[in-house]
């Protein structure tokens, strides 16, 4: 099953909808306070950073595969380049989360 199409984008500051909006309803609805020892109103603070992260997650994935890439494993040295090949790992790692593997 797909996700609702991307942009997503923000109405009255805590309501998440689709690019098919209004013909299709609601995406989200970010009203409700985290209950810790005090609530706390930041339904619109989540609600703006969920639609950054949903409408940037492609482009993000997309650089990240395009640097991983470019990265010729064959030609570093374990020592000289530990750095690079340790970010090549974690770059593969979180590719393959982001992708659900």
């Amino acid at each position: 099953m797909e996700h609702t199409p991307t942009p997503w984008k923000l109405i009255n500051e805590k309501t998440i909808v689709g690019t098919d909006h209004p013909r299709q309803g609601y995406v989200a609805d970010v009203n409700l306070h985290r209950s810790n020892d005090e609530q706390q109103p930041d339904g619109d603070t989540n609600a703006a950073h969920i639609v950054r992260c949903v409408n940037n997650h492609e482009s993000l994935l997309n650089a990240l595969k395009s640097l991983v890439k470019e990265i010729d494993l064959s030609k570093l040295n374990i020592r000289k380049d530990f750095a690079l090949l340790n970010a090549h790992a974690f770059a593969t790692k979180i590719i393959h989360q982001a992708e659900g593997k």
